[in-house]
């Protein structure tokens, strides 16, 4: 047997503790003991029991089992067949058909050899504990009855994350990234006992933003992850002209110039420079136009849960009624100030609106007619961000826990928090550390007083998408860990944007993440270390030497910049003093260094070499940008044309990187005005 990267057989790579660059100095300070433990995730259910059995699933390359489809096939399903096959054919040689059960299904016999998908007549008559209560809607089960073996979930999007479970432990199937997996090829592969009950510890794993729009060969669905727009239900007052939005969106949901009566829905805060779109949550102190704010809001939603029904969109479960980005123009009438005064922060006039909104809806979809529109698990949450971020709560002694700074404040069941962490935490250093204080008792607030928490962190730097942030020292064991005992359902960490692109060392944290997002407990040390050895191969430890280097480097440039004490959203250039011609040039040194290792592939295997090129000609691109863009002086004529033809030929047809969010300059804009000297 052998493993392929398509095929790269994993060894181990030197370890190193993120928590250290390369010079030996600490990063971060962690905490020992009680205050380590306090947040360890303990209610994880992952249990992978797969044992070999006596039969053979393949042997000899010969294989008599079949895909079992159910009758009512979606695209989860779909996907879920084609990358059955595509693997398995991978893996074994051997390529697998499929059956479509008939509407009146098929029962299960002990001779049957099938690889069942979802939820097949099949597997109801098998009488296979689902262990539904335990597996929510996005978690695995894979039972072996007798020799057939079936893979779901309670949803089919759960299913399909089965497949990858599935494929993971019969041919220890990983993905890295766009363009490379690992798994073991064999002739014969054993029939497994599978009782898995696999259950992520947090369930709604939105991938990060810089994969929102891209989806090549699957992905995110290989990672485990969906864009987080498959989870939110877009609204917007369309019969007024609005678009559909799922986030900042109350002036999609109430655009102020379809109001044009309502004054009082809107903020006092006009004329601070930019347009007026956010609402005064207390209407001004009028009840009856709170009503119809109220009423109105309810409404224009209950005409998305009409558009995208829950047969057609399952996973479509939350809505946010959340204000725009613009928060310099948040209301401040007297009556929003005595609002603030009353509950302790801002953001209590916004949660006693949910709670109206929530209501009505409620009303809505309990009427007769409206029964087919009805979401039984249906949450409507408000944004905790920027001028909202501070959790109405204090501490109760008696309780031992935070509690809510007046009762008007009770959040209803159905009503949660999308908790956007853009201050607080610093994204660059540990969770523990002293600069995070005042975020983890913050995200301890809203853990303790609202029934759903959705978070949405940082992992960017949005001044400059094009070199990586310190994250992987605030990305560790101890954040995943806090954010799951938090039991937040679900997790957005905002990454590079839309259209910029990732590079491979950005595709790790994103790898990173999902893994970790799915089971906390795992050693990101070990997980890395894999990556490097599939995405480099020989070049493995020099890349990861780099990595560190560059990581260290992210760290110490934020102290120097006092920008670490910014916690929260990171948003700076750095100018021509931090980017030294001797700094870079040891950077590109290492990549040819790295280029060097896998030159050997060129003729023997070509394939595998233009991948394995690839992903270190990515990491090439921002050392080499810096150097010419600062250090031209520095080079030889025949160096400096040598550098520009490599980004004209043989980075033009890679990633095009965008260089930060309030710019449309690509590093393919910029090497087009090079010229050679």
């Amino acid at each position: 047997m052998k493993k392929r990267i398509i095929s790269l057989f994993l060894s181990a790579l030197c370890v190193c503790s993120f928590a250290f660059g390369c010079n030996g100095t600490s990063g971060t300070q962690k905490p020992t003991g009680e205050a380590r433990e306090k947040y360890k995730y303990t209610k994880g259910v992952h249990n992978l029991t797969a044992p070999e059995a006596n039969s053979y699933m393949v042997q000899n390359g010969k294989c008599d089992y079949q895909i079992l489809l159910p009758a009512n096939m979606d695209s989860n399903l779909i996907v879920a067949e084609a990358e059955l096959k595509y693997f398995f054919e991978e893996a074994t040689g051997v390529k697998l058909s499929s059956v479509i059960e008939p509407k009146e299904g098929m029962a299960h016999t002990a001779e049957g050899k099938y690889i069942s998908i979802g939820s097949t007549k099949m597997l109801e008559s098998a009488g296979i504990d689902l262990k539904a209560d335990v597996l929510g809607s996005e978690g695995v089960r894979i039972v072996t009855k007798d020799k057939t073996v079936y893979v779901t979930g309670t949803t089919t999007t759960a299913a399909l994350n089965a497949i990858y479970t599935f494929l993971n432990i019969m041919f220890d199937y990983e993905q890295f990234a766009y363009d490379c997996f690992t798994l073991t090829e064999t002739n014969n592969a054993k029939l497994r006992n599978f009782d898995v009950v696999d259950v992520p510890d947090i369930e709604m794993r939105a991938c990060p933003s810089s994969l929102t729009d891209q989806n090549p060969d699957n992905l995110q669905y290989r990672l485990r992850t969906r864009p987080y727009s498959e989870y939110f239900l877009p609204i917007g007052d369309t019969e007024n002209g609005a678009t559909e939005h799922i986030i900042h969106n109350t002036s999609n949901v109430i655009p102020r110039e379809a109001h044009p009566e309502h004054d009082k829905w809107f903020s006092d805060q006009s004329g601070q420079g930019a347009e007026n779109t956010q609402l005064c949550y207390t209407a001004h102190g009028d009840a009856e136009e709170f009503d119809a704010l109220a009423e109105r809001a309810a409404y224009v939603i209950t005409r998305s849960l009409i558009k995208y029904p829950a047969d057609k969109y399952p996973l479509r479960n939350i809505v946010t009624f959340t204000h725009e980005d613009n928060s310099s123009v948040m209301c401040r009438c007297e009556h929003c100030m005595e609002a603030q005064e009353k509950y302790g922060t801002q953001v209590g006039a916004a949660i006693v609106m949910a709670n109206a909104i929530r209501a009505k809806l409620e009303t809505w979809m309990n009427q007769p007619e409206n029964a087919a529109y009805k979401r039984d698990n249906f949450k409507l949450v408000f944004f905790a961000y920027a001028a909202f971020v501070d959790a109405p709560a204090h501490y109760d002694e008696a309780q031992g826990k935070y509690v809510i700074n007046h009762p008007d404040l009770q959040m209803r069941d159905d009503v949660g928090v999308y908790y956007a962490i853009s201050n607080g935490l610093s994204y660059q250093k540990n969770l523990y550390d002293e600069l995070s204080k005042e975020g983890v008792e913050n995200s301890l607030k809203w853990f303790d007083i609202s029934p759903s928490v959705y978070l949405w962190t940082y992992d960017a730097n949005f001044g400059n998408f094009l070199f990586r942030t310190a994250g992987t020292n605030f990305y560790d064991t101890d954040a995943y860990q806090f954010f799951a005992q938090g039991n937040a359902k679900g997790l957005f960490k905002q990454s590079a944007m839309p259209g910029a692109n990732v590079t491979s060392f950005q595709m790790l944290d994103i790898y990173l993440d999902a893994m970790m997002q799915w089971d906390t407990t795992r050693d990101i040390n070990e997980l890395t270390q894999k990556w490097f050895k599939a995405m480099f191969k020989d070049a493995a430890d020099v890349m990861f030497d780099l990595y560190l280097q560059q990581n260290n480097w992210a760290l110490i440039i934020a102290h120097e910049t006092k920008k670490i004490a910014q916690t929260g959203i990171i948003n700076y250039s750095i100018g021509r003093e931090y980017w030294k011609y001797e700094m870079l040039k040891g950077w590109l040194d290492k990549i040819d260094e790295a280029r060097a290792l896998v030159e050997k592939y060129k003729t023997s295997d070509p394939a595998l070499y233009k991948v394995l090129k690839e992903h270190i000609d990515i990491e090439w691109v921002c050392p080499a940008y810096y150097a010419m863009f600062y250090n031209a002086d520095s080079f030889t004529n025949e160096k400096y044309n040598e550098m520009v033809t490599y980004f004209k030929v043989d980075i033009a047809g890679l990633k095009d990187f965008r260089m930060s969010e309030r710019s449309a300059s690509t590093i393919g804009t910029w090497s087009a005005t090079l010229s050679l000297r």
